[in-house]
């Protein structure tokens, strides 16, 4: 795929990708509130497995994150 290819197919769908940038953002924001750090070098050492384990605990501990946030 060249990259005018991927590029239009990016800028055709502009209310999709900003809506995605936008739910990005929060999940790394929220990610810094809660402490939680991701060390790319450290997770690219995983095997899927551990990766596929780490990520998991890491997505319930944002979801726990924010229902305590919400609870208050």
């Amino acid at each position: 795929m060249t990259e005018a290819e991927y590029l239009k197919k990016f800028e055709d769908r502009p209310d999709y990708w900003e809506g995605r940038y936008f739910s990005i953002l929060f999940t790394l924001k929220t990610l810094d509130e809660a402490g939680i750090s991701l060390i790319a070098e450290t997770v690219s050492k995983m095997s899927a497995d551990e990766r596929n384990e780490y990520l998991n605990s890491i997505a319930y501990k944002l979801t726990s994150y924010e229902w305590e946030q919400n609870a208050r």
